[in-house]
């Protein structure tokens, strides 16, 4: 039976066809950084105080400073307090400035939990997107080109970054910014009902018959012809489904079976990782109360032993890495 990288070999192995596809994958990309990195801007921490314009119902010709002194209590380093603010009251100025306000109120943005509802999902979605992506636009890619889709999604995800501190620069309304950098997402959610599934995951699950409409697209777009290779790994892909359908194996998960759910798995399984190690860094920087380096220290002790590992992998323990494709056919 006619190996995947073949099949592709004889449809295009990047052709317009994954042209296409690599860029509707890689165009989000763009977008991501946006919603991942705008928290350094929009969630910084400038000099601000509490909406104190109450005051000037009863004094409407108080200088900025006089209102502050009037509604804000102060910090034990004689600053005005960033987070509350003197309750406000019915009565004249005179009164206020003779006795003065004593009890203190906290207000907050009734923006700001819409706002945090809409971060956690831009959060739910990105490991998932971000990781199917690449798996997605690699295995339509073949094995002689398929370094590009890996490394065209950093490059996108590194441009976007770019784009956003030029946006930011020009845009200081974190409102209108927020809005401007989620906009293009509404012509993702239109195009990407149209992305084919992976031609190798459907054949691993048994869906020939869809496997080979869109391996049939793809070498139409491509104007290239399907070969009988095609043919060939269609039905063999078929024909093994039905003994692993109904043997006693049928219970185990097949991506356990397969390369391409044993590499979205894989992947996963990196990005749990990644996660859990962000859940768990405010914890760490908690540390910074017995000493400034001990966070520090932490991270870097964390980085040497994940180094470490790496010592222990059976593909290059023992090994001088490679440093080329043919030094690993020479192997």
């Amino acid at each position: 039976m006619a190996e995947f990288g073949k099949i592709l070999q004889s449809v295009g192995e990047f052709g317009l066809f994954q042209k296409v596809c690599l860029f509707a994958l890689c165009f989000p990309n763009i977008i991501l950084p946006f919603h991942f990195a705008s928290v350094v801007f929009v969630e910084s921490d400038p000099e601000r105080h509490c909406n104190t314009n109450w005051i000037l119902g009863a004094e409407p010709n108080l200088t900025f400073e006089e209102q502050l002194n009037l509604t804000l209590p102060r910090e034990e380093d004689g600053t005005f307090s960033r987070c509350l603010m003197f309750t406000p009251v019915d009565r004249d100025i005179e009164s206020i400035r003779t006795y003065g306000l004593n009890e203190t109120a906290v207000w907050l943005s009734h923006d700001f939990r819409l706002y945090l509802v809409s971060q956690f999902i831009v959060g739910v979605g990105y490991g998932g997107f971000r990781m199917n992506a690449i798996i997605l636009a690699t295995e339509w890619i073949g094995i002689s080109k398929r370094s590009w889709g890996a490394c065209l999604s950093q490059v996108f995800f590194a441009l976007g970054l770019c784009v956003l501190a030029g946006l930011i620069y020009f845009i200081r309304d974190w409102r209108l910014a927020q809005l401007i950098t989620a906009a293009p997402l509404g012509i993702v959610s239109v195009y990407i009902w149209y992305i084919p599934e992976s031609a190798r995951w459907l054949l691993d699950s048994g869906r020939v018959k869809e496997a080979h409409e869109v391996l049939t697209k793809a070498a139409a777009i491509n104007k290239d012809s399907c070969t009988p290779a095609v043919y060939l790994a269609a039905g063999g892909f078929g024909e093994k489904s039905v003994p692993h359908n109904h043997t006693d194996g049928r219970r185990s998960h097949e991506s356990a079976h397969h390369r391409s759910g044993s590499r979205q798995t894989a992947s996963g399984l990196g990005n749990i990782a990644s996660r859990a190690g962000g859940l768990l860094s405010p914890v760490v920087n908690m540390l910074v109360t017995y000493h400034w380096f001990v966070p520090i220290a932490v991270y870097s002790s964390f980085m040497i032993v994940s180094g470490a590992l790496g010592f222990l992998l059976p593909e290059t323990r023992k090994r001088e890495l490679p440093d080329s494709t043919a030094d690993v056919g020479q192997r």
